[in-house]
């Protein structure tokens, strides 16, 4: 989701700090550091005003806001590792394409759906730019989950999409 624009570089250094190799945002007047959390995300409270901590991190890092129509993406698909190398400015498409797992994946990939019944019984598919575009329906799984590799690399999409579940 894009984020809402921040106060201005000035007000976000007098209140916090950011150490770009731990990626830990703190206090700069008590020095004490903000937990992740329930979903493992940094909230900052600047005057009443709830802020994302990687967004605080991205500009004081460098030194000027990011732009509120991009996000800020974790690469690594953790939301508490705020490490500046872990950090990039993204559009809302390409953050997508870095996006883990949907814990309701019953089977464990991304984009392949069993249909049963059906003598070609699983379908390979990938969403791009808000359409979902079909990739094929095949008679084995190995052969969809093949088809949507193979949609990642033309697509752009990153090697993490789907985690590690996607050795055959």
């Amino acid at each position: 989701m894009t984020g809402k624009a921040l106060p201005t570089i000035s007000e976000l250094s007098n209140k916090f700090a950011y150490d770009p190799l731990r990626g830990i945002i703190y206090s700069s007047v008590s020095g004490k550091d903000y937990p992740p959390n329930s979903r493992g995300y940094i909230r900052l409270n600047l005057d009443g005003r709830i802020l994302q901590g990687h967004r605080v991190a991205w500009a004081l890092y460098h030194n000027e806001l990011p732009d509120p129509s991009l996000e800020i993406d974790h690469i690594d698909g953790n939301p508490s590792n705020n490490r500046i190398e872990n950090l990039r400015l993204v559009t809302r498409s390409e953050n997508l394409r870095n996006k883990n797992l949907y814990k309701s994946c019953k089977h464990g990939y991304p984009g392949i759906i069993h249909e049963k019944g059906r003598i070609k019984c699983w379908r390979a598919q990938i969403g791009i730019n808000g359409t979902m575009k079909k990739l094929g329906s095949f008679r084995c799984k190995t052969a969809a989950i093949i088809a949507r590799k193979q949609g990642e690399a033309l697509h752009g999409f990153t090697g993490r999409s789907g985690d590690a579940k996607w050795q055959l």
